[in-house]
């Protein structure tokens, strides 16, 4: 008898769980469907509340001169979310022995001179490298590869430029927090140094090929790439959605101008099924050591003993939201529009947008809030939409030529 009332008891508590699940979706179809009709959001969500996948659904165009509709399985970018991933490959050939993560860089590539920068340091951004992306570094950069004969940049270029320019860096290593591409490029480089293998051929055969994300890969226009790039991004302009390229950046006489090709801190293109599987295998301790996986999600402190504003650890920011803790990292490419989050709990929000509206991360905190049952979404005011002073124009012309007339998922 008492079986019997166990197994009622748990068949009810999980037809509960499932009644609760199913509420859950319905809300988040009713918000995302909400901002599609509204032109505010274009791309893919997926959704995972204690290691269930709850919601998944694209809405809206991969490629609008070719009214392609968006699929979950197109690949998107997902810009700096490449960062964890990097993280990750360098942590498995820490739990090789191939590097110690209090190692100088210079160990390992003789470029960059010896100045007490450290894989640490580079992981969570806190190396002191000065901004090579912009200001004087980015003159001498441009005036550099001028005279190599080229218009684009690849690691080993950047390499090239530390060894001869020898850039000065803005802080001492660890005493401050300051976001760096370049930190995350030299990481790619490290990783083709140590393993052997290009960066994209380590991403294959060590993070996609375990996680069955059979829809990711590298993108770079400089390489043959097996995979085209099926979803284009676009931006509001004039009521018009127009195409942003990626990498191409003309001049008015049609010359290339100054780009770069570095990888490490950007440039996969993933699916949002792809990315749960990544997140899950990563959680489940297959891809790193639990002991790697813990620093990855602790925030590291700088020379003062403090954390940076932003909680980082190595490729992931650690989040609080109604005294629960998350993991997360978003991405922002030419357009394309990326978050990541992921708790151990098992709920994970997977967004990938192509259409930019700055709005990502006020659509990801109302998504927050309806995963901790909150009644009222706050997030979106009057002032944090793109239509302002387009809007009466814009609306009619998605409603005419662009609109998809979606359905919502449940009645």
């Amino acid at each position: 008898m008492k079986n019997i009332l166990l197994i009622v008891l748990v068949s009810l508590s999980c037809i509960t769980l499932a009644q609760s699940n199913s509420d859950v979706a319905k809300r988040i179809d009713s918000l995302l469907l909400s901002r599609y009709n509204k032109g505010l959001f274009n791309g893919s969500l997926l959704v995972q509340k204690e290691g269930e996948v709850i919601y998944k659904r694209s809405l809206g165009w991969a490629n609008i001169e070719k009214r392609d509709t968006l699929k979950l399985n197109y690949p998107m970018r997902i810009a700096s979310i490449t960062k964890t991933y990097t993280a990750v490959c360098i942590l498995q050939l820490v739990d090789k022995g191939l590097i110690n993560l209090h190692e100088d860089i210079h160990t390992y590539i003789p470029e960059i001179e010896k100045t007490g920068i450290t894989i640490h340091h580079l992981l969570s951004h806190s190396s002191g490298i000065s901004y090579i992306n912009g200001g004087n570094h980015f003159r001498k950069m441009k005036k550099y590869q001028r005279e190599r004969g080229g218009n684009r940049w690849v690691n080993e270029d950047v390499l090239s430029y530390f060894k001869e320019f020898k850039p000065k860096q803005r802080a001492i290593p660890g005493e401050e927090h300051s976001y760096s591409n370049i930190s995350f490029t030299i990481l790619g480089s490290l990783i083709e140094r140590l393993s052997g293998k290009k960066y994209s051929e380590y991403l294959s055969e060590n993070i996609f090929k375990p996680c069955n994300m059979n829809n990711s890969f590298l993108y770079l226009p400089n390489d043959t790439n097996d995979n085209p790039e099926k979803v284009l991004s676009y931006r509001l302009k004039k009521g018009k959605f127009k195409y942003i390229p990626v990498y191409y950046k003309y001049k008015k006489n049609g010359d290339l101008k100054y780009s770069d090709d570095f990888y490490g801190d950007k440039y996969i293109c993933s699916t949002v099924e792809d990315m749960n599987h990544f997140n899950t295998a990563l959680l489940n301790g297959k891809l790193i050591s639990n002991e790697l996986l813990e620093k990855m999600k602790t925030p590291v402190l700088l020379n003062n003993g403090k954390p940076s504003h932003d909680l980082y650890g190595y490729g992931l920011s650690q989040i609080e939201f109604n005294d629960s803790m998350y993991y997360d990292h978003g991405g922002y490419i030419a357009a394309f529009e990326a978050i990541n989050m992921f708790s151990d709990s098992g709920l994970q929000i997977v967004l990938l947008m192509n259409i930019e509206t700055g709005e990502y991360f006020e659509l990801y905190y109302a998504l927050m809030s309806i995963l901790q049952n909150k009644g009222e979404l706050k997030m979106y005011g009057p002032n944090s939409t793109v239509m302002t002073k387009n809007k009466e124009k814009f609306q009619p012309i998605f409603e005419k030529t662009h609109k998809i007339n979606y359905k919502l998922l449940y009645e």
